[in-house]
């Protein structure tokens, strides 16, 4: 899904709305010829997407979004925990072996994803 650190950093940063490749690029620190590849092969996942053309005129700038509204990642000694929640209101969750994270050990159950959900509004509500 999400390889590397630059595609985590894209993703989660699209998640708090649209931008540019060169916003991105910006925004994160790196460089645009990086920022466009990992946008491209992550489109071509469908977990990004073009944004609608606004009407603005002129040559404007391609915006992107992404189909996820929030991600958590939870560490054991023994299993990570990845949950994922889609802007359509649905969610997904997976258990996985820290030292070989290419199958998951299991999928979450319900309840899982739904104690996850419920952290993650917590930790999102919490004063800074």
């Amino acid at each position: 899904m999400v390889a590397d650190r630059h595609s985590f950093r894209i993703i989660t940063t699209l998640t708090l709305g649209p931008a540019s490749i060169r916003q991105l690029s910006r925004s994160l620190g790196i460089p645009r010829t990086l920022c466009y590849r990992r946008v491209k092969a992550m489109e071509n996942q469908g977990l990004i997407f073009r944004e609608p053309d606004r009407g603005t005129g002129g040559n404007p700038e391609i915006t992107y979004g992404t189909i996820i509204s929030s991600m958590k990642v939870f560490f054991t000694p023994a299993t990570v925990s990845v949950a994922v929640w889609y802007r359509d209101g649905t969610g997904e969750g997976y258990i996985l072996d820290p030292k070989d994270d290419r199958k998951p050990l299991r999928t979450m159950v319900a309840e899982e994803l739904e104690l996850f959900q419920g952290e993650a509004h917590m930790m999102q509500s919490r004063p800074q």
